[in-house]
């Protein structure tokens, strides 16, 4: 399969939409009735998914990826000790985390009203943000928008947001400095990075996030989740890896069924 062309991308699309009839196929053998929204949730994901793992390998976005690396990172020769200094700068020195933005007028970021979502423009839509939030200002009145950008492109000029864009930007810087990685998604709502690791020949979790490397148990050791699906996308194929993440794996099929 050809890279980040729109061939392979119709072919990874078929792909999920296969593994979408297939997961229904097996809720109606075991005559759990369909819920018409969870297909749609379940379509949705997948299509956004699949669009966002395409770009990482767009000329334009490595290049402008990995122009905002800092040299000490770019030159760390080991694969590990790069990896590490990169989820150490990222969580320290490039991303933030936004929980609702700033005022665009006073500055104050505590005394923000939710508006819900608005609607986006043609420039949100461009980048990927089909989704934006609303924030009104108690102080001035100002209604501040909050767009969710699925673009890694324009996540490197905002360097601003929560799980999803924290995994985005860093999946792509990874694949700027040439390492193999993809992004996976955690059902129960949460996003971050894997990446192939020639000296130990496996996928190794990396969340910007905390950071973490290598600690897949985290998420149902530490954070106490229930997790029932993780699931793995790149440009290449896409892996079910919950096995990877759960401490019971007959705990977690029961979840599933």
């Amino acid at each position: 399969m050809l890279a980040g062309t729109p061939e392979a991308a119709e072919k990874l699309k078929e792909y999920y939409r296969i593994m979408l009839a297939k997961k229904l196929e097996d809720l109606a053998a075991k005559e759990v009735p369909r819920n018409m929204l969870q297909e749609q949730q379940f379509e949705m994901k997948f299509e956004t998914y699949t669009e966002q793992v395409m770009q990482y390998h767009e000329e334009l976005s490595k290049i402008v990826a990995l122009s905002v690396v800092p040299p000490e990172v770019h030159e760390t020769a080991n694969q590990v000790e790069q990896i590490n200094a990169l989820l150490k700068w990222f969580k320290h020195d490039f991303f933030t985390w936004t929980n609702q933005p700033k005022c665009q007028r006073c500055g104050a970021d505590n005394n923000m009203e939710s508006l819900g979502h608005v609607e986006p423009t043609a420039d949100d839509r461009e980048h990927g943000a089909s989704r934006v939030e609303g924030y009104k200002c108690r102080d001035c009145q100002v209604v501040t928008r909050f767009p969710r950008y699925n673009s890694a492109l324009k996540l490197m000029e905002t360097r601003t947001g929560r799980c999803g864009e924290w995994a985005n930007a860093f999946t792509q810087l990874c694949i700027a400095l040439g390492h193999t990685a993809r992004l996976v998604l955690d059902w129960t709502d949460h996003v971050w990075t894997e990446v192939w690791i020639e000296e130990y020949q496996r996928w190794v979790h990396c969340d910007s996030c905390e950071p973490l490397f290598d600690q897949p148990l985290t998420y149902e050791q530490g954070w106490g989740k229930q997790l029932t699906y993780t699931i793995a996308f790149s440009n290449q194929e896409l892996v079910d890896t919950t096995r990877r993440y759960v401490i019971d794996p007959v705990l977690n099929k029961m979840r599933r069924d």
